[in-house]
């Protein structure tokens, strides 16, 4: 004859290892604590990394911080961890997590261009680079603050650059 316990606490970590600082990263994003939220996902995510909420959280946490690497890099994980799940997730969520990679993608891109052209002169090899991430973002399609952001970089460009926005 099988019997079996329950002890209180031990079924929450049978749930999800990570689960209890999934919950209060999601609780400290809603609270716009951004650092905190980030620390907590990433503690979660270390118990748990094939929770694919919990990456997308975690990129939104680093998108409010404007740290584009880590927002890619778990968007993209989320991405990839839903299709090896064979999720049957509706597609407008799919949508909503590729338009925001693209998104940080851009802002990432917009902001390497500035810090290539921010200070007195610039080398022909880094005017190039900031022209091509500048191409790419526009490519990407901007919202309207990253636009603003972009025409304002495009002024800073020799006069000869023509491109239509």
């Amino acid at each position: 004859m099988l019997c079996l316990f329950l002890v209180p606490g031990v079924a929450a970590h049978a749930a999800g290892a990570g689960e209890q600082d999934f919950s209060r990263g999601e609780s400290l994003l809603k609270q716009k604590q951004y650092a905190e939220a980030r620390a907590s996902l990433e503690a979660g995510i270390q118990k748990e990394p094939s929770n694919v909420q919990a990456h997308v959280s975690l990129a939104e946490a680093c998108r409010s911080l404007e740290a584009w690497a880590c927002a890619e890099e778990h968007y993209e994980t989320a991405l990839q961890l839903d299709a090896k799940s064979g999720s049957t997730q509706p597609r407008l969520r799919k949508a909503t997590v590729w338009r925001s990679l693209e998104d940080v993608t851009a802002w990432r891109l917009l902001n390497d261009a500035k810090a290539m052209m921010s200070g007195g002169k610039i080398s022909p090899e880094k005017m190039r680079q900031a022209e091509e991430a500048l191409d790419s973002a526009n490519e990407l399609g901007l919202n309207n603050d990253q636009l603003v952001l972009y025409q304002q970089l495009q002024m800073k460009l020799p006069r000869q650059r023509a491109v239509a926005v």
